[in-house]
């Protein structure tokens, strides 16, 4: 298997865990600004 080959077929299967539930997106998760992503993902954390 070529190396492009295994980062596509990886690619995949991440993209179907990240979604398995079809319907349920979440907003910040189609951000391209990783500034964003960063913020949200900090919003998110619960308090421990």
């Amino acid at each position: 298997m070529k190396p492009s080959e295994f980062f596509d077929d990886f690619s995949q299967l991440l993209l179907k865990w990240r979604n398995p539930l079809p319907g349920r997106d979440l907003p910040w998760a189609f951000e391209p600004n990783p500034y964003k992503v960063w913020i949200s993902e900090i919003m998110l954390q619960q308090p421990q």
